[in-house]
Order: C-alpha cells, then sequence, then structure tokens
C-alpha cells in the first residue's frame, strides 16, 4: 500500500512538472513571437524624385534692361496708389470743405492738383507696360523667348519663331521711336517695347539676327 502510494504521488509531480514546462514553452514562444513583430522596419526606404525640364540652358540672353526691377516696382505700385487716392480723396477734401478749410475755387484747385500728380503715374505704367527686360536666343537660332512687364509690374515670357518677329527696318515709323523702339509680330497686333538706347546689348550678332539692322 506503502509502495502504492509513493508511485501514485512520484507520478503526480511527473504530471505537474511537465504541465509546468509545457506552459513555460507556451509562454517563451509567445513572447519570442512578440519581440518579433514588434521589431521596428529597418529595411531600405525609396525617395521619388520629380524632375521638371526647363529650357534656360536651352537659350541665350542677347539683351538685357536693367532698370527693369526698378520700373516693375513702380507699376506694381501704381494701382494701389491710384486705389488709394479714389478713397482718401473724396472725404479728405469733403472734411475740409465742410469745416471751411477750402472755398469752391479751392477745392477746385486741390483736385486738380491730385489729378495732376496721378496722370503721370499713370501714363508712366501704361507706357512701360509690355516692355522688355530680357530677349533670348536658342542655340538654333530659329526661336526667341522675350520677357516684359506687365502694366501691373509682373514678368511675363513668351517664345516666338525668329521669323515671326518684324525686324526694325520693316516697322512703320513711329513719334516715340526717340525713347523706345516698337517690336511687331506678323501674327498678332500686339506691339512690345524696347529701349536700345540705355538697355544692353549682350551679344551683336544675335541681336541684328533677331531685330535687323539698328540704330541707337
Amino acid at each position: 500500500m506503502l509502495k502504492l502510494l509513493i508511485k501514485s504521488s512520484n507520478s503526480l509531480r511527473i504530471s505537474c512538472f511537465n504541465k509546468n514546462l509545457s506552459v513555460n514553452s507556451y509562454s517563451r514562444v509567445l513572447r519570442f513571437s512578440t519581440v518579433t513583430s514588434t521589431k521596428p522596419n529597418n529595411g531600405p526606404k525609396t525617395t521619388s524624385q520629380v524632375t521638371s525640364d526647363s529650357d534656360e540652358d536651352e537659350f541665350r540672353p542677347v539683351y538685357r534692361n536693367s532698370k527693369m526691377k526698378f520700373i516693375a516696382v513702380l507699376n506694381k505700385l501704381t494701382p494701389h496708389f491710384f486705389k488709394a487716392s479714389l478713397i482718401t480723396l473724396p472725404p479728405v477734401s469733403g472734411i475740409l470743405y465742410w469745416f471751411e478749410f477750402l472755398d469752391n475755387q479751392s477745392l477746385i484747385g486741390f483736385y486738380l492738383v491730385a489729378v495732376a500728380f496721378i496722370l503721370p503715374v499713370q501714363a508712366f505704367s501704361f507706357g512701360t507696360q509690355r516692355l522688355i527686360g530680357f530677349v533670348y536666343l536658342n542655340k538654333e537660332n530659329d526661336q526667341v523667348k522675350i520677357s516684359y512687364i506687365s502694366y501691373f509690374g509682373k514678368r511675363e515670357d513668351i517664345i516666338l519663331p525668329i521669323e515671326s518677329i518684324m525686324s526694325f527696318s520693316d516697322s512703320p515709323v513711329s513719334p516715340t521711336d526717340f525713347l523706345y523702339k516698337k517690336v511687331r509680330t506678323f501674327d498678332t497686333d500686339t506691339v512690345y517695347r524696347i529701349d536700345i538706347k540705355f538697355g544692353e546689348v549682350l551679344d551683336e550678332d544675335g541681336f541684328k539676327l533677331v531685330f535687323g539692322d539698328y540704330k541707337k
């Protein structure tokens, strides 16, 4: 009877040991799987680069006007100055007239002075619109890129075939030729302006190839 009890106790210990071993093995496997699943991914990273094709290298400058930045700033400020004048002049003149600082004749003179100051600024912006700042010629000498400023001082670029540009000798004579030359095209009625007197011709042969012979 005693032997039977000892044998049963030993078998019970072995079964408990096997259970503990299986539980410990399962916990180790579980920890290993958790560690491997949370391991950071240090694989190679790919980056995509967007490349934009530019035609700047295909054109060489043949003319430039170094005063274009100053003119562009003035053209940008002119619309704001005109709007501010329209907003502020009527109430200011009305207040001065209401408090009898201005009589009828002085009020008319006040407006005449304001108009005389605004008109030259507007005329300057109108006269410098489509004024050419840069002229580029491509390597094949068959395309011309013209950079000019708009009425609002914004730079605009246009690419034209060289045969579409009218030479100075073919252009009609204009009263403003002593100030600037007018650049015309055979395709459109748009007229551009180029200042030869104060501009800088960087490539004499290229400039003559585009506009023909010229005189400053």
